[in-house]
């Protein structure tokens, strides 16, 4: 598949995640019974930390998915907007691609939106895909930021 084809089908699954979010309606905490909890979580010091950070994220909201655990979904997408931060120091459109990915997700599991949380699922795997293999920024203290 070439690069040009991946990318429009990564883009036509932010599209269709984006147009069901839409189109549902995603509720905000305010409307929501119960507001979303806030998570802290450990900002990786490597790309290396935050691929390993992403990839057990990824399989938590794979596995959460499944039994419709939207708080383990929710929690895992601080992780994985953590790691996603760190990869984003050196921009680029696979990079773009993910953080904004993460940002779909975290809203629609604040807001414990099963289709949209479906819908994007399958955007973030291959974003989280995409970013493993970006090209890796030094540590942080040795020239990194």
């Amino acid at each position: 598949m070439t690069a040009w084809v991946r990318k429009l089908s990564l883009g036509s699954g932010i599209c269709a995640a984006l147009f069901l979010t839409g189109a549902v309606g995603l509720p905000t905490a305010a409307t929501a019974e119960q507001a979303a909890k806030h998570y802290e979580v450990k900002m990786p010091r490597t790309v290396g930390e935050a691929s390993a950070m992403m990839r057990r994220a990824l399989s938590t909201v794979e596995q959460a998915l499944a039994t419709e655990d939207y708080v383990s979904i929710h929690k895992a997408s601080y992780e994985l907007e953590a790691a996603a931060s760190r990869i984003a120091d050196r921009p680029n459109d696979k990079s773009e691609m993910l953080v904004r990915t993460v940002e779909l997700l975290h809203r629609a599991s604040e807001a414990g939106d099963r289709v949209a949380l479906q819908a994007i699922y399958p955007s973030l795997k291959e974003a989280v895909d995409q970013a493993a293999v970006l090209p890796r920024p030094a540590p942080i203290g040795k020239g990194g930021r």
